[in-house]
């Protein structure tokens, strides 16, 4: 086996309001202040051919969500500095797409070069996986580099 050299310098953590991807901030924060690496959260906004509730008024669904991501990092930056570190680490990015989560969350990891994927999974099991899936499971089969789960 060779000496590959593992160098962990950007770590994408993909946001969504869960107790479990707070919790992965928490673990890619802890990562990056011994790696010396940068943080990057992100939130995907899946982008719906129907949103029932705000028929007519699109936007105004679109500036909540925007801004319930706003509170989200700011969440994050707020532990940073509870953790010791500088919340200069850390990076936020709001992204909107038409295609799926996961193929987001892997998209975004490859052109931002992401050494590591660290996200949290609500850890459904039985019927409730089989019918909803699991964003997590998707991206740890399809992404290019290593992901963490926490749970």
């Amino acid at each position: 086996m060779s000496q590959e050299e593992i160098a962990i310098k950007r770590i994408l953590v993909p946001i969504d309001g869960s107790n479990a991807s707070l919790k992965a901030a928490k673990y890619a924060i802890k990562t990056a202040k011994c790696e010396h690496a940068q943080v990057m959260c992100m939130h995907v906004i899946a982008v719906a051919e129907n949103t029932s509730e705000y028929v007519g008024k699109p936007e105004v669904y679109y500036d909540r969500l925007r801004k319930a991501a706003q509170s989200w990092f700011e969440e994050i930056k707020k532990v940073s500095r509870n953790m010791g570190v500088s919340e200069d680490i850390i990076t936020t990015d709001i992204v909107t797409d038409f295609s799926s989560i996961p193929e987001a969350i892997i998209n975004y990891a490859s052109s931002k070069n992401a050494d590591l994927i660290v996200m949290g999974t609500k850890g459904k099991t039985g019927l409730k996986r089989f019918l909803m899936g699991s964003v997590a499971d998707s991206v740890v089969r399809h992404a290019y580099g290593p992901v963490f789960v926490v749970r």
